[in-house]
């Protein structure tokens, strides 16, 4: 039989049996062989023997002190080489599967937007990566963009500002409008859409210089909050409103009225060229995929 016909062979062989070979093959001693793969003389030499029987002829000849390959022995083992490298490398991965390190997914998002926005991708996400390890940073648009750059962010959801760094890949999500938070019972309540003028009279209550950015600048402007949950709590004590984009989860008591301010797109971004994991390729893919229907 061709060497090439006994290929087919290998499937059949159990790995010992290989290792064996390899073994004997490198010491061409039975003795060192043996020990080097901790097992008797005997268990080798009836494994070296198998392994003959199944490829259907000799792999080597002891002669008194001296051992070596037959032809059939050399023309097998470069042969049976790579298949024990390939089965030894397909257990290292299975077995190193189980012990994978944390999948990390570093998000960025601009403090107008709710982390509620995220919910729908991460519920398809996290099945798929067990060992998923989020991590959401909040902040105006261009620190997002400089976080995105310096490696800090894998990717970022935001306002779109005047102008993008060129080296940000965007995809547009969906167009937001503006809506004033209120406590429930407040005096704008019965009006289904806000002037932007309303805005200027009113107290208002935002995340540092967020209210510039959202609606310019303001001449009212009573508390200060750094994040979505304490603005909110500062609303619903009635101490002002607040401006919000329109997908804005709500705190109990509070409702919300449109605001006749122009829409914002909202982008998706990561930097161009740069390699990322699955999940953050997962991420990317299920937003731009989602079905944004608009907020009624």
């Amino acid at each position: 039989m061709h060497p090439s016909s006994r290929q087919g062979y290998l499937d059949h062989m159990e790995l010992h049996q290989v290792r064996y070979f390899l073994a004997l093959a490198q010491s061409l001693n039975f003795t060192r062989a043996a020990e080097a793969c901790n097992v008797t003389q005997p268990a080798l030499t009836k494994a070296i023997q198998r392994l003959e029987a199944e490829l259907g002829g000799v792999l080597l000849l002891r002669e008194r002190s001296l051992t070596r390959l037959t032809p059939l022995g050399e023309a097998m083992l470069p042969l049976l080489e790579v298949s024990y490298q390939a089965a030894e490398a397909a257990r290292a991965q299975a077995a190193n599967f189980g012990r994978e390190e944390a999948t990390p997914l570093r998000i960025g998002l601009t403090r107008s937007l709710s982390t509620g926005l995220l919910a729908p991708i991460l519920n398809e996400l996290t099945p798929l990566f067990p060992r998923l390890e989020l991590a959401i940073e909040c902040a105006a648009a261009e620190p997002l963009c400089e976080r995105l750059r310096d490696g800090g962010l894998d990717v970022a959801l935001m306002r779109a500002p005047e102008r993008l760094p060129e080296r940000l890949h965007r995809w547009t999500l969906y167009d937001e409008g503006l809506v004033l938070l209120m406590p429930a019972g407040h005096a704008l309540a019965a009006i289904d859409l806000l002037p932007a003028s309303a805005l200027a009279t009113l107290p208002l209550i935002g995340r540092h210089d967020e209210l510039d950015i959202l609606i310019g600048p303001c001449s009212v402007r009573r508390h200060h909050a750094s994040d979505e949950a304490s603005v909110q709590a500062l609303v619903a004590l009635g101490l002002g409103c607040a401006v919000a984009g329109a997908r804005t989860a709500l705190a109990p008591g509070l409702i919300a009225r449109p605001v006749d301010l122009p829409a914002h797109p909202i982008v998706l971004a990561t930097i161009a060229g740069r390699p990322y994991g699955a999940a953050v390729d997962g991420f990317v893919r299920l937003a731009r995929a989602r079905s944004w229907d608009p907020v009624r």
